[in-house]
């Protein structure tokens, strides 16, 4: 009978292998599915990332864990608690790390503690297991839900794979659940992650996890910080001489920056008045009459006194020529006929 302990999927993070894995390590048609599902702790990701950290050439060990029986979800799933790191001395030339695993898993067993799978870093290329790794975890991990992770010995955009063997043979690669653990969780805020594989993709908002052990990575650009360009008119403070050994830095006096003057600022200048047009001139053709409601009196004139029917005013006067060529037209007319 399995020991029983719950799955808090509320405070885990599912990581999927990325589509562009290697080929070799892509999931057979056929495999089985009612394998038991893989569920890594956080702290047992910390201590492969720190091993694999300080030792960039070439680490490996031994995952220890157990097979839990959830009683919410009424699965099975295997979860890795940690990693015991194997001594790169006892590691053989040949790099067959048959027996030196083997050391490790019976050293494990007598402290009553089951060995999972095994971990190996610093892999060059494309993420691989050879034919003698197969044949080890066939051997060592006769079990379907056995895991072998391998990792490549980047420290950038690094790569890795949690691997199952499908008919003792064939390697593929298997998605896996981050525990996380209580320090690392809060509910409401993003979780912290303890990796940042490029062949793992997940649809959980995370934070990466700063490592204590683990030495800061040469020309990280994300954690260069650039000097700000100097500005005109901004005096920077003299950089103090460089001291020779045993010899005490004399200090540099700094002499304040002036405070910036403030400029006064000058008074708007005020439009004239355009000018006031002529009385003829053609911009006030548009104004209105200055006195509309006077009443016109009419001048007197000689001419308005002789007689209104006698007028000399041009208008009378065609007026008057006109009635007088009728007229003689008229007796003309009646004098050719008569």
């Amino acid at each position: 009978m399995r020991e029983l302990r719950t799955l808090a999927l509320e405070r885990a993070v599912r990581w999927e292998p990325a589509d562009d894995i290697t080929s070799s390590l892509q999931k057979p048609l056929g495999t089985v599915s009612a394998i038991e599902p893989l569920v890594v702790h956080q702290r047992a990701l910390t201590d492969i990332e720190t091993h694999a950290a300080a030792s960039r050439a070439f680490a490996f060990g031994v995952l220890y864990g157990e097979i839990y029986r959830c009683p919410r979800l009424r699965i099975d799933y295997v979860l890795v608690e940690g990693a015991q790191r194997g001594d790169i001395d006892d590691a053989p030339t040949d790099a067959d790390l048959r027996s030196t695993m083997a050391a490790l898993i019976d050293r494990l067993r007598a402290s009553g503690v089951r060995a999972v799978g095994w971990y190996r870093t610093g892999t060059p290329g494309a993420l691989h297991l050879s034919s003698e790794e197969v044949s080890m975890h066939a051997a060592l991990f006769p079990e379907p839900w056995a895991v072998a992770l391998v990792r490549d010995a980047l420290a950038l955009r690094s790569a890795a794979a949690f691997v199952r063997l499908a008919n003792h043979t064939r390697p593929y690669a298997v998605p896996f659940f981050e525990q996380l653990a209580a320090e690392a969780y809060a509910e409401g805020e993003r979780p912290r992650t303890a990796i940042a594989w490029s062949s793992y993709h997940t649809m959980t908002d995370v934070l990466a996890l700063e490592l204590a052990d683990a030495p800061l990575p040469l020309f990280d650009a994300g954690k260069i910080r650039r000097a700000p360009a100097a500005r005109p008119g901004i005096t920077t403070r003299p950089q103090a001489a460089r001291a020779k050994p045993f010899e005490p830095v004399r200090a540099v006096p700094v002499t304040p920056a002036p405070p910036p003057q403030v400029q006064p600022t000058p008074p708007e200048a005020v439009e004239p008045d355009p000018p006031e047009p002529a009385p003829y001139s053609i911009d006030r053709i548009f104004d209105p009459l200055p006195e509309a409601n006077t009443p016109h009196v009419p001048e007197d004139s000689p001419r308005r006194r002789l007689s209104r029917q006698f007028s000399f005013r041009p208008r009378d006067r065609i007026l008057a020529l006109t009635i007088a060529a009728i007229a003689f037209a008229i007796l003309a007319a009646w004098y050719f006929t008569h």
